[in-house]
């Protein structure tokens, strides 16, 4: 209806619009667009403004793509408008391997910012969100993002057999915090009853294959590694992956164990920093510590 109305409008006026919109998403980096959307839990007009602006026109992350921002007390939002993205790091390592026509895999996509920016790039995308409003908000933002058509949500889990689990969402500001693992310390804490799926079940009858796969399951990692080992036997895709030895102990994995499993793929590993070049790590270097790495088969 809204485009339908602008098409009405003289030509001259539609120009005018079309700039003023354009100048509107240059306002990103600048201090008064920021102060906008941060205002958006605030009730009145003052909330409702930067509430509307945080959904039609998001925040501008690196490469172009965007994100909506109507939450901004929460964790990853908070750290978007200040930083400009979130995990940056691993932003820029998706936008330089990510190559246009080939398959990305987000296996724990949250709101969608790694997908979305993978998308934008020209990538099809199969996104894994088993919480429902957070793969709501994955297909809102890739329609924010026009890339609809090749960012696929799937609203399944991954592990080590088919079948369904518990998701444990945790009532946190920190909203990359929800599990298949219980445990970590929050407010409150709500279960859904979610379908699981193989990473080798969801490509064996597809023609596609992953050329990139990032995994951030919060503590889960063991059990998508232990599904996804024809995949990476035959298919070889690179894989970025974030573990640690918290939540995985309940498990009886730690990271080194977790890493185990690539190396004994095949898999060169690297340490991923937000301030320096990837670091080249054996088994020996792993420690318990939360971390992300990169993988790469030889």
């Amino acid at each position: 209806m809204r485009s339908s109305l602008v098409r009405l409008l003289p030509l001259a006026v539609r120009r005018r619009l079309r700039v003023a919109q354009a100048r509107w998403r240059t306002l990103d980096q600048r201090t008064p667009y920021r102060a906008v959307l941060r205002q958006a839990e605030r009730h009145g007009p003052v909330g409702w403004v930067s509430r509307w602006c945080g959904r039609r026109y998001g925040w501008a992350l690196p490469g172009g793509a965007r994100l909506i921002i109507d939450r901004p007390s929460e964790w990853m939002q908070s750290l978007i408008l200040k930083e400009g993205a979130y995990e940056p790091e691993i932003a820029a390592l998706i936008r330089h391997h990510v190559v246009p026509g080939e398959l990305f895999v987000d296996v724990g996509a949250n709101q969608g910012q790694h997908s979305v920016i993978a998308a934008r790039a020209g990538a099809m995308v199969h996104a894994f969100e088993p919480l429902p409003r957070l793969a709501d908000r994955v297909r809102a933002n890739a329609e924010l993002n026009g890339v609809s058509g090749r960012l696929v949500v799937f609203g399944t889990a991954l592990g080590a057999t088919t079948g369904t689990a518990y998701l444990y969402e945790n009532a946190r500001l920190d909203d990359g915090s929800h599990s298949l693992l219980g445990g970590i310390p929050a407010a409150g804490v709500e279960t859904h009853q979610v379908a699981v799926t193989t990473l080798d079940e969801h490509f064996g009858g597809r023609s596609l294959r992953p050329h990139l796969v990032k995994i951030d399951v919060e503590g889960y990692e063991a059990g998508v590694l232990d599904g996804a080992q024809q995949t990476l036997a035959s298919i070889r895709p690179m894989v970025m992956i974030e573990t640690g030895d918290r939540l995985a102990d309940q498990l009886r994995e730690s990271a080194r164990s977790v890493l185990a499993r690539l190396v004994k793929a095949g898999y060169r590993l690297h340490r991923i920093h937000t301030d320096r070049p990837l670091e080249p790590v054996t088994l020996d270097d792993v420690t318990g510590e939360l971390a992300n790495y990169w993988a790469v088969a030889d």
